[in-house]
């Protein structure tokens, strides 16, 4: 008796709870914004809601102290980068050539660097660690290290190009050779990112395609030119955006090697930013550069996707 009142007080329990359940049952179609809701709020906090105030500051002549109190300009900001008293012009071209160099250099650095480890087996590693340990510094201490090299007096770099007859060079205290002392250090620091997804892209392709190829009478170079690099695309594609997002960006190594100098030969965005940012204040002048430069690395962006788009799949 005892057995058949508790299987009914159970089944009992058992519709309440169900009624409940269903009472407060999600809609279907509500589960993919319930588990979507924390990365959409974290990108409109960290990422929309910045944009669009950065784009209402670079409407006003901004004042830190009472921005209540800033006055609406609408594009002048904008407009003001073009007279001959602005340094944006200085600057735009700068960080042009110094991504063009970075870019053009650091993607076949990489992918030569790539073919380079990938012959080795057992010391493979080893000499991955080597190549990748640079990125790993701090970028101010890499700028330390290097502007103690390129010092025109007690640099030991000068010292040897003395022992070989070679005139002392000025490097970083030149203005014809600041730009490119500075892109040589970030090169040398970033090969080693490119080298890491190229090998990881080597190492993906099926080995039966080399193969079937060699058995065909194909020599290295073909099998590098007709095989290696085109299913290598979308490796390369990804390098290459980047690699020159990583160039527009380039800040630490300005600041601590040059400042922007000799004169304006190193002055970048980046650096312009900051300048007119923190410490002109001028929060409106600063914030039209970083859209600016927001857009052209967007056009650059979509070029490269237009240009490098893959056509080889696997």
């Amino acid at each position: 008796m005892a057995t058949i009142e508790d299987s009914r007080g159970s089944q009992a329990s058992d519709r309440t709870g169900n009624g409940l359940i269903s009472r407060l049952r999600i809609p279907r179609n509500a589960f993919p914004w319930l588990v979507l809701a924390p990365i959409l709020l974290y990108y409109f906090v960290f990422l929309i809601y910045p944009i669009l105030y950065a784009i209402w500051v670079s409407l006003h002549l901004w004042i830190i102290e009472n921005p209540s109190a800033s006055q609406f300009v609408l594009f002048r900001n904008y407009s003001d980068l073009l007279l001959p008293t602005s340094r944006f012009l200085d600057a735009f071209r700068n960080t042009l050539v110094y991504v063009i160099v970075r870019t053009v250099a650091l993607v076949p650095l990489g992918l030569l660097t790539a073919l380079l480890l990938y012959q080795f087996r057992r010391t493979q590693r080893f000499y991955l660690f080597c190549v990748f340990a640079p990125i790993v510094c701090p970028s101010a201490a890499i700028a330390v290290l290097w502007k103690w090299l390129y010092h025109p007096r007690f640099g030991p770099i000068n010292a040897q190009l003395a022992e070989m007859g070679v005139p002392r060079q000025g490097f970083i205290t030149e203005a014809g050779q600041a730009l490119y002392s500075v892109v040589a250090v970030d090169i040398w620091q970033h090969i080693g990112f490119g080298a890491v997804i190229f090998l990881a892209g080597l190492m993906s392709i099926p080995e039966q395609l080399l193969e079937a190829a060699r058995i065909d009478g194909a020599s290295r170079w073909q099998l590098f030119w007709k095989i290696t690099l085109p299913l290598l695309s979308h490796t390369t594609l990804f390098v290459t955006v980047i690699t020159l997002i990583g160039s527009f960006q380039v800040f630490d190594l300005i600041l601590v090697m040059t400042s922007g100098g000799p004169g304006y030969a190193t002055y970048v965005l980046s650096y312009l930013i900051y300048n007119e940012g923190i410490l002109r204040t001028d929060m409106g002048a600063a914030s039209a550069i970083s859209l600016v430069m927001f857009a052209i690395i967007m056009v650059f962006t979509v070029i490269q996707f237009r240009l490098l788009r893959p056509r080889w799949e696997y």
